[in-house]
């Protein structure tokens, strides 16, 4: 009897647990005409998808998210990580080599997305539903500080996206 208990409490400890799905991080595609010389190795952004139920804002698994700049694409399901390029920064570039925007666009029984800048002082602005329609909210949840060094240029390491 003495087995059973432990292994009975371990089985019952792992059922109340709440384990989000583990899924692999994919790799960005690199859009066509993005020059080696802009690229500095790489880093996995989590992205993971909220809703409000029952007034907290509670995670939501498994739903379908793009994740595009003007420089990478990827397809995910929540949570899950994408790894995307690290850009270089400097004078030789254009815009001191900012990438674009990293919008993720989601899924759920609507549709809904996100923006996020690369460094610099823009607001990080968090869109859902449908401009112009019913139930369209925009906020602005902060600011990413500033990126003037040599350092190459990031994204948020977790997004997250709240579903209508």
């Amino acid at each position: 009897m003495r087995r059973v208990v432990p292994f009975a409490l371990l089985l019952l400890a792992a059922c109340q647990a709440d384990v989000a799905p583990t899924l692999k991080p994919v790799d960005a595609k690199i859009s066509g005409g993005v020059g080696s010389d802009r690229l500095i190795g790489s880093q996995t952004v989590m992205v993971r998808s909220f809703a409000q139920v029952d007034g907290k804002r509670t995670e939501v698994p498994g739903v379908a998210c793009t994740v595009r700049a003007a420089e990478f694409s990827a397809n995910v399901v929540t949570p899950q990580g994408v790894v995307i390029p690290r850009f270089l920064q400097g004078e030789r570039f254009a815009k001191r080599g900012q990438p674009g925007q990293m919008v993720v666009t989601c899924k759920g029984k609507a549709v809904a997305f996100a923006a996020f800048p690369a460094g610099g002082s823009v607001p990080v602005t968090t869109s859902s539903g449908t401009p112009g329609q019913p139930g369209y909210m925009q906020t602005t949840t902060g600011v990413l500080v500033g990126n003037k060094s040599a350092q190459p240029w990031v994204y948020p390491a977790v997004v997250a996206v709240d579903l209508p």
